[in-house]
């Protein structure tokens, strides 16, 4: 049999194409116009990893020099939107973890959560016309999400002229514990959001609860919350320990 065309080193986390499949592709598109280029799905995903482990610049700098090669940007986002690789912010993707859950095999994990300093600046998201950017609004510790969506001008330069610009980004991750092999697998990214550090203790105490009895419902039950020492999340610790014991 032949060798793959497609292998993962799971060490470094990136996936390898062998050339022969990437150099075919290539042939394949220099005898057609650019606007019928048309990629397999190996190189499809190819371009995934490249785009998320090298980023924006690097993925246009192999593009723009080798012609054909792999998908321009707007094709690569609607392939990555539809593998849900695509963030939404403010959304808790359990969806994607009962699939990660299933995928991987364990029932028990670990949840971080950390903010860390963003540049201020604002985007717009045109598949569910929000604007992000802006902080969002807590209920009982879970992020508004599509908070800030509008079609009047007016209302768009008054949030510029009148709301402050997120100062931080809010990240969630699920560390699968796997007792067989603890190393094996990487950790999924569960949400993310912006906020202005303006919460309480009871804010991220509700939060976990409610992530908590979420992620049971995606078959994974998460055994502790781990962040930083910022006397709000101290204080949910403290909380949050007679749940955690019951439960």
């Amino acid at each position: 049999m032949g060798k793959k065309a497609v292998s993962i080193d799971t060490k470094k986390g990136i996936i390898l194409l062998r050339d022969t499949v990437f150099i075919e592709n290539i042939f394949s598109n220099l005898s057609k116009n650019n606007n019928n280029y048309r990629y397999s799905e190996h190189v499809q995903l190819f371009a995934q990893s490249l785009h998320i482990f090298d980023g924006r610049n690097a993925y246009e700098f192999v593009r723009l020099n080798l012609l054909g090669a792999i998908p321009d940007l707007s094709t690569l986002d609607d392939s990555l939107g539809k593998t849900g690789t695509c963030i939404e912010e403010g959304i808790f993707r359990y969806n994607i973890l009962q699939t990660h859950q299933k995928s991987v095999g364990y029932d028990i994990a670990v949840c971080s959560e950390d903010a860390t300093a963003v540049i201020k600046r604002v985007s717009y998201n045109s598949t569910t016309n929000t604007f992000s950017g802006f902080p969002i609004s807590l209920k009982h510790g879970i992020p508004c999400s599509r908070q800030f969506q509008t079609d009047s001008f007016d209302e768009l330069k008054s949030c510029f002229e009148n709301k402050d610009k997120t100062h931080y980004l809010n990240v969630h991750m699920v560390k699968p514990l796997i007792a067989s092999n603890p190393y094996s697998s990487s950790p999924l990214l569960l949400a993310a959001y912006g906020i202005n550090n303006n919460f309480k203790a009871i804010d991220v105490l509700n939060r976990w609860i409610w992530m908590f009895k979420n992620a049971r419902q995606s078959n994974v039950r998460i055994v502790a919350f781990a962040t930083d020492c910022d006397p709000r999340y101290l204080l949910a610790m403290r909380l949050a320990t007679g749940f955690f014991w019951k439960n």
